[in-house]
């Protein structure tokens, strides 16, 4: 018979979809909150193609919320590609608790600020060289991670509709602040490349 606590891997993706079907790619968080319960050694967790949000105002509950430490303490890789939604979860406050955490995949990722509206001003702490605050990916769980994936990573920025390409900068100062990373794909100039490789020769960076 199934047991859900010998469960390891849980694949909630849904197959890419370019047009349409939008409403049906945000997943109810009812259902996370029920799946992290029931499943204390899970070690990977796929979101792919699923929408984040939208978060409503105030609104501090997001779908890897329940995820944490206390529920799913083993859970040390989290995919998320193709993810559209807001800000917040570059800050990775989200998986924070989560000890164990070593790799975070999230190609093709969009923040796009209309979903979470209450963070869209942070966008520019990730974005905006001038910003007076400037933040790093995931600064709140990165201590520990050694893989990452963000190649095609775009954002909106505040009062627009269009997608821009993650600055170089946003890259290089995720790559300076992480410091147990090994293995990160993005896209990364070649220059640039060069540059972290002489400060961090033990990391292999990959373009695609």
């Amino acid at each position: 018979s199934l047991s859900f606590g010998s469960i390891t891997s849980l694949d909630l993706s849904v197959s890419h979809c370019k047009h349409g079907g939008e409403l049906n790619r945000v997943l109810p968080r009812g259902i996370t909150w029920l799946l992290s319960t029931m499943m204390p050694n899970l070690v990977e967790l796929d979101l792919s193609n699923l929408h984040g949000g939208p978060i409503k105002e105030g609104d501090s509950i997001s779908e890897l919320a329940l995820f944490n430490a206390t529920n799913c303490p083993n859970l040390s890789k989290v995919v998320w590609n193709n993810r559209i939604g807001g800000g917040y979860f570059l800050r990775g406050r989200d998986l924070k608790t989560l000890t164990n955490l070593r790799e975070v995949w999230a190609d093709n990722l969009l923040c796009d600020w209309r979903y979470d509206k209450l963070f869209a001003p942070l966008l520019s702490q990730f974005f905006d060289e001038n910003s007076i605050i400037q933040r790093f990916f995931f600064f709140a769980c990165n201590e520990k991670l050694e893989r990452v994936s963000l190649l095609g990573g775009r954002y909106v920025k505040i009062g627009t509709n269009d997608a821009i390409e993650f600055p170089q900068m946003s890259l290089i100062r995720f790559v300076r602040n992480t410091p147990q990373l090994r293995w990160f794909r993005s896209d990364l100039a070649e220059e640039n490349v060069r540059m972290l490789s002489e400060e961090r020769p033990e990391i292999t960076f990959v373009a695609s």
